[in-house]
């Protein structure tokens, strides 16, 4: 027979049947635990998703061009060689207005004719998938 001196009790009419004692204050506890912890992912879904809606670049395309340099790439990778040819540099240029009232120009390769094509003067683009880390020489 097991007996846990304060967490269980065997019953006495029926030695089969096992009686957990569980504190109040270690349910109140746990449950206690449960909500703050709820409360901080709450809280990081929350404000992280502001930031990131703070943190996109939106501007209107002021102009297009189309650089033509015929260029092949090989790519040699796990699935074997890859190779791909580029008519040449489809480039649009956007203006971002940030929150302090100045603006930034930038140049976009989109290095993909469809959608060279669908993007118009005056759209509004999101610059920021295209944005590399600037590096200091």
């Amino acid at each position: 027979m097991v007996e846990w001196v304060y967490y269980q009790n065997v019953s006495k009419s029926d030695p089969r049947k096992v009686e957990v004692k569980t504190p109040v204050s270690l349910i109140f506890g746990a449950v206690g635990i449960g909500v703050l912890v709820l409360g901080v992912v709450f809280y990081a879904v929350f404000f992280t998703g502001n930031q990131i809606t703070d943190a996109r670049m939106r501007g209107i395309v002021t102009k297009k061009e189309f650089i033509p340099v015929r260029e092949e790439q090989v790519a040699i990778g796990a699935g074997g060689v890859a190779a791909a040819t580029f008519d040449g540099r489809y480039l649009i240029f956007v203006d971002v207005k940030f929150r302090d009232g100045s603006t930034k120009n930038y140049e976009v390769d989109l290095r993909d004719k469809q959608r060279y094509d669908n993007v118009k003067v005056g759209d509004e683009f999101d610059v920021g998938a295209y944005v590399q880390p600037e590096t200091v020489p």
